[in-house]
């Protein structure tokens, strides 16, 4: 998977936008934490979810169980408006 080329992402102060651009059905933008953006910036790439998981994983102090329900949060709310290509 990998995040749609109708989407940028980018960083505003603390907070990162994931903004619609072009012929997207979904209009307007998605304000996420830095776990939100990291997760967006692995997703210019080809990956997947089990991949995600070990990345934060490595970045944070958590367990993978609570890692791998918060990327699974952040792809469906992703897929819901059409970002993510699979």
């Amino acid at each position: 998977m990998k995040l749609n080329k109708g989407f940028i992402s980018r960083q505003v102060a603390n907070r990162w936008l994931l903004v619609a651009v072009g012929d997207s059905k979904f209009s307007g933008f998605v304000q996420g934490n830095e776990t939100t953006g990291y997760i967006a910036e692995l997703l210019r790439e080809d990956t997947t979810e089990d991949a995600l998981v070990d990345a934060l994983y490595e970045k944070y102090d958590a367990d993978r169980e609570t890692i791998r329900a918060d990327v699974r949060h952040v792809l469906d709310e992703l897929r819901s408006i059409g970002a993510l290509d699979e």
